[in-house]
């Protein structure tokens, strides 16, 4: 089932939403919140990143089209102007959370697999991490780097850095 399931724990939160969101093509691999609580966007195995309105549970304009792989991590800027997301194309991506355009080219960087991705509390920097046992921080304004760790530990695919 190419689905995203909303199991429990909204109820009292969300009465209006459904139990299951449906229009992916492939496996659901990432989801997040708005920082405001009103949307959910959803990354999927079949490349794309839907955003849905959290109450209804409508879907919010169409897939957001442009990894070239599974897309494994997405994460919405603290202000909710932006979606970032991580992909095993290796890339970073920037979205205008509102028109669903791409923001710039993609952000390179990592040799493997991107599997979790954040953004900074000010959203000037984004911070991703592979399962490469690299982490990347990068300006959200041009891709530049900032800084990269490289680990000794690898990233658990758990999509949460481990601590060594």
């Amino acid at each position: 089932m190419n689905s995203l399931i909303v199991t429990r724990g909204l109820e009292e939160t969300f009465h209006e939403l459904p139990r299951t969101l449906l229009g992916h093509q492939g496996s659901v691999t990432a989801v997040s919140f708005s920082p405001d609580g009103t949307r959910i966007v959803s990354g999927s195995s079949d490349s794309t990143i839907r955003q849905w309105d959290a109450e209804t549970g409508q879907p919010l304009g169409e897939p957001l089209q442009g990894h070239e792989d599974e897309v494994m991590a997405v994460a919405f800027s603290p202000d909710g102007t932006r979606i970032v997301s991580g992909s095993w194309d290796r890339t970073i991506r920037q979205w205008d959370a509102e028109t669903g355009q791409p923001l710039g080219e993609p952000l390179q960087g990592h040799e493997s697999f991107v599997d979790t991705v954040a953004c900074s509390p000010d959203g000037t920097e984004v911070v991703s991490g592979s399962i490469g046992k690299t982490i990347q921080i990068l300006s959200s304004d041009n891709g530049e780097s900032i800084l990269n760790i490289s680990l000794v530990c690898s990233v658990s695919l758990l999509w949460q850095l481990t601590i060594c």
